[in-house]
C-alpha cells in the first residue's frame, strides 16, 4: 500500500496518485480494552460504513478507566503511576497486532502519541503531576511508538488535547516530532489542540505552524455547547490565516455526549451534520474525526465512566457503535468523493440580512465557478451575490437523504434560492 502524503495544493491527502478523504472513528481507549473478536466485528462494521481510519491513544486515557485486558504500556506502582524506564513489551506487541489486522482491511492508524495529561506544564496534569513523563524519556518513547507501527502507514498526533503554557511544554513537542520523524521520516505529524474555558480554542504557535515537521492541522471544535460555532469559525481561521496545510475536523461534539456542565442535553445526528458540513465547506477538506460517547472507551455497564460530570452518562459501546451520526459522516465522505470537493474554495457572498444566517449558511465553490455547495442548517431562502439562475440545482434533504430540485431566481445584485418546503437542514448543489 502506498504511503499517505500531503497533496501538492497542501489542502488534502493523497495516496498512490489518488485523492484520499480521511473518515476516522475515535477509539481513545481501544488499544487496551477491546478483545480480538470484538475488534474484528467493530472494524467490519465501520469498514462497511466507509470509514478508513481509527484514532487512539498510545498511553492510557486519563478518564478511560483501567484496562479491561489488563494491559499497560509500562510497569505501574500501586497508585497506577508508570515507571517509564520499564516498558511492557507485551503491550506494544499487542498494539502492533491489532493494527496489522486493521491495516489489512485498509484502515489508517492515527496515533495520539502523548496526551497532555502526561506533559509537564499543561492544563491536564494539574492534580496528577505524578503521571508526567519525564522529559528525558520522551525521545525514547517517541521512537518506540514509531517503531511499533512501522510499515502500517500510520499518521501521528505528537501531542493531544494540549496547550502551550511554558518552555518545557514546547520542548516535549519538539522531542516528540523529531523522535517520530527520526524513526519514520515519511510519517505525517500534527498536534491535537485543546480548548480553553467556554470553548475558546488554543492557538498553534508559529514555531510549529511553520515547521517542516508539522504536516497538517487536527482541529478540535470542542464539546462545550458554547463552542459550537468553532466548527466553522476555528476552521475558517486556520484555512485563511495559517500556513497552508490539510485540515481535519476532529473530535467535534461526540454524538451522545452531554452539552457539558449545567447545560442539559446530548448531541445527536443533526449536531453531527452541522459540525461536519460547517467545517467541510469552511476549509476542512482533508477529513472527519467522528466520535460517539461510550464507544471511544468501549463502555460496558459494569465499568464506571469517570467523567460523567463533563460528558454525561455513557451509552454502551454496542449502542454507540450504531448511532446515526456515523452514517452522516459516511454520507459526507460519499459527497466529497462523488463531487470532488477536495479543491473547493469557501465562499462568503451571502446577502441574507440576518448575521446568524450569513455565518451559519456555509458555501464553497469550485475554482472555475462550475459548482456551488451550500449547507443550510435551518430552512430559509439563500440570497447570493452571484447569478445561479442558469445552474441546475439539486436539493438534498439531509434528514431523509431524499433528493429534489430547486430553482434560483435573478435578483438585484445576484440571485435568490427560495426557501425549500421541508423543515430540516439541506445541502444544495448548484451545477452549470
Amino acid at each position: 500500500m502506498a504511503r499517505l502524503i500531503v497533496s501538492d495544493s497542501r489542502e488534502y491527502f493523497a495516496r498512490g496518485g489518488e485523492k484520499l478523504f480521511i473518515l476516522c472513528d475515535t477509539m481513545w481507549a481501544g488499544l487496551y480494552n477491546i478483545p480480538d473478536l470484538e475488534w474484528k466485528a467493530y472494524l467490519d462494521y465501520r469498514r462497511m460504513q466507509g470509514f478508513n481510519a481509527v484514532q487512539f491513544n498510545m498511553l492510557h486515557q486519563w478518564d478511560g478507566g483501567d484496562s479491561d485486558l489488563g494491559l499497560y504500556p509500562y510497569e505501574r506502582n500501586e497508585k497506577g503511576v508508570y515507571d517509564y524506564s520499564k516498558p511492557n513489551e507485551e503491550y506494544f506487541t499487542h498494539a502492533r497486532k491489532m493494527f496489522e489486522y486493521a491495516h489489512s482491511l485498509g484502515f489508517i492508524p492515527i496515533i495520539f502519541a502523548l496526551h497532555a495529561s502526561y506533559i509537564a506544564g499543561t492544563w491536564a496534569v494539574k492534580g496528577r503531576e505524578e503521571f508526567i513523563m519525564p522529559l528525558d524519556y520522551v525521545d525514547t518513547f517517541a521512537e518506540k511508538t514509531a517503531k511499533t507501527f512501522l510499515g502500517l502507514d500510520p499518521i501521528y498526533i505528537a501531542g493531544a488535547d494540549t496547550d502551550f503554557s511554558n518552555d518545557i511544554t514546547y520542548e516535549y513537542f519538539r522531542k516528540m516530532l523529531s523522535g517520530i520523524k527520526k524513526t519514520d521520516p515519511d510519517a505525517l505529524c500534527s498536534f491535537h489542540l485543546g480548548t480553553q474555558i467556554e470553548g475558546v480554542p488554543i492557538d498553534l504557535p508559529n514555531e510549529f505552524a511553520n515547521s517542516p515537521l508539522y504536516d497538517y492541522y487536527t482541529l478540535q471544535p470542542g464539546h462545550d455547547i458554547r463552542s459550537f460555532s468553532n466548527a466553522y469559525k476555528l476552521i475558517s481561521d486556520y484555512y485563511l490565516n495559517k500556513p497552508k496545510k490539510p485540515i481535519i475536523n476532529d473530535e467535534f461534539f461526540y454524538e451522545g455526549y452531554s452539552y457539558t456542565d449545567e447545560n442539559y442535553g446530548k448531541y445527536n445526528e443533526f449536531d453531527q451534520r452541522k459540525a461536519i458540513w460547517w467545517a467541510l465547506l469552511s476549509g476542512a477538506k482533508a477529513g472527519i474525526g467522528y466520535g460517539a460517547q461510550g464507544l471511544w472507551f468501549w463502555h460496558n455497564p459494569d465499568k464506571p465512566y469517570l467523567n460523567i460530570a463533563h460528558g454525561g452518562e455513557a451509552f454502551t459501546w454496542q449502542t454507540a457503535l450504531r448511532f446515526e451520526g456515523a452514517w452522516e459522516a459516511s454520507f459526507a465522505k460519499h459527497i466529497v468523493e462523488k463531487y470532488d470537493l477536495f479543491d473547493v474554495i469557501p465562499y462568503t457572498g451571502i446577502l441574507n440580512k440576518r448575521k446568524a444566517e450569513r455565518e451559519m449558511i456555509r458555501i464553497a465553490r469550485k475554482p472555475d465557478d462550475s459548482a456551488y455547495f451550500i449547507y443550510v442548517p435551518y430552512s430559509s431562502s439563500v440570497k447570493l451575490d452571484i447569478d445561479l439562475s442558469d445552474y441546475k440545482i439539486t436539493l438534498v434533504d439531509m434528514k431523509s437523504k431524499r433528493f429534489g430540485r430547486l430553482f434560483a431566481k435573478k435578483s438585484e445584485g445576484g440571485s435568490i434560492i427560495p426557501i425549500y418546503d421541508i423543515n430540516c437542514d439541506a445541502l444544495i448543489i448548484a451545477e452549470k
